[in-house]
């Protein structure tokens, strides 16, 4: 009997030892599967919908998604520019001489139509002065914040696509058959100036005073630039087919265009070189809101069967591809603030984002 019950004490020790070892070799496995749970945390970056997101990567306890909303007006008409004054203010500008205003962010919006002219871009100095240019030469000006526009065709009559100032005085328009118009009286006079090629301008933008931009083209390369307040404009390397050109500062600068194209300098436009849009669709204007934010927008995408809205977070290195929710070409993109902007298009488009 000594010898079965020492037997049964080594017996019931060594499941014991057992017993204990299992439970630390538990202990440790489940440690380090905490420590592994902890270096696979879900973030706000790990394109997983989790975490109580209400969107992938956005949403809950992450940053809101950006979101478009579809603005309503009593104009069915094709909107091509868009310019805001103030977060309250802006202005649109479109077929058949419409203009639309809003005072309240754009919830609403009023019309008015002046002439019958097709309006295709519009520029505001301040919060009273503003201009327009539009087809057949046409450039309005307002004084009163748009209560009212004065208008003159330029000579020529060339059709005017893009209209910039640079100053309260010093303004430009371009258009048509290479026409690059000047005035430095506040729109009162207008005149042809530099040596512009035979080409259908799309788009200007000026630095400052001296430095300015054009880009357009179907027949040559077309980016051009003036150090001389447009008295000579010289020809840069690039891109044909471009439809809209956008600086944020003397240096750097983005042009888009047909078939997806989106170029980049960083020297002030002496090199341009093609950034991957993920798109062969048409884009029709880009704006930055700093060095690294950035959006484009554009014709119908053939994948998503909605206008083409494109964004940046890193200078253009990446775009990514944003829901407009609708199935329009869409024409200009303008943002009030860092969170709050306005894209226009087709058949009365008016799109709004407030995050």
């Amino acid at each position: 009997m000594k010898k079965l019950f020492a037997l049964l004490t080594i017996v019931v020790l060594g499941v014991a030892v057992i017993f204990h070892s299992c439970k630390k070799d538990d202990k440790n496995n489940n440690e380090n599967n905490d420590s592994n749970k902890n270096t696979t945390q879900a973030t706000c970056s790990d394109e997983i919908q989790n975490q109580g997101e209400t969107g992938v990567d956005c949403g809950g306890p992450c940053p809101a998604c950006e979101h478009w909303t579809k603005q309503t007006s009593s104009v069915a008409s094709c909107f091509y520019s868009v310019f805001f004054t103030d977060a309250n203010t802006g202005y649109i500008a479109g077929l058949g001489g419409k203009i639309l205003k809003t005072t309240d962010g754009g919830t609403n919006w009023s019309a008015q139509t002046v002439g019958t002219q097709h309006l295709l871009s519009i520029f505001f100095i301040n919060a009273n002065l503003g201009y327009i240019a539009g087809c057949g030469g046409t450039v309005l000006k307002t004084t009163n914040g748009g209560i009212n526009w004065g208008g003159k065709q330029l000579s020529g009559g060339n059709d005017l696509t893009s209209i910039y100032f640079a100053d309260a005085n010093t303004g430009y328009a371009v258009g048509y058959n290479g026409t690059i118009a000047k005035t430095t009286d506040g729109g009162t006079n207008w005149s042809e100036t530099g040596n512009p090629p035979y080409d259908r301008i799309n788009s200007v933008y000026f630095i400052d005073a001296n430095i300015g931009y054009i880009v357009g083209g179907y027949y040559s390369t077309l980016i051009w630039k003036t150090t001389n307040g447009g008295n000579d404009w010289t020809q840069q390397s690039g891109a044909s087919d471009l439809a809209s050109v956008y600086f944020t500062n003397a240096n750097i600068g983005y042009a888009v265009g047909l078939q997806g194209q989106i170029i980049k300098t960083t020297n002030g436009g002496s090199n341009w070189t093609a950034q991957t849009s993920g798109t062969t669709n048409d884009l029709t204007s880009v704006y930055f809101i700093d060095a690294n934010i950035g959006y484009v927008v554009g014709d119908i995408n053939t994948t998503t069967n909605m206008g083409i809205i494109l964004k940046t977070t890193n200078g253009g290195t990446n775009w990514t591809v944003q829901s407009s929710g609708i199935a329009k070409k869409l024409h200009s993109v303008y943002f009030i603030n860092a969170n709050t902007g306005c894209i226009v298009g087709d058949c009365g488009t008016i799109l709004k984002t407030g995050n």
